[in-house]
């Protein structure tokens, strides 16, 4: 059971980028020394889908 829930939220996150570019935004202001996990959000905004 605890894999499929993981599977549904990764499944979510590939699905819908923007939601996981906004939490990683989310986390970098909680901690701004993670400077990566803005350039994340930001080539996962950047990127083209479909």
């Amino acid at each position: 059971m605890h894999t499929q829930v993981r599977l549904q939220k990764l499944d979510f996150w590939v699905r819908y980028p923007d939601y996981l570019a906004f939490e990683l935004m989310n986390e970098y202001e909680a901690a701004p020394d993670e400077t990566g996990l803005l350039a994340l959000a930001a080539d996962i905004l950047d990127s083209e889908v479909g």
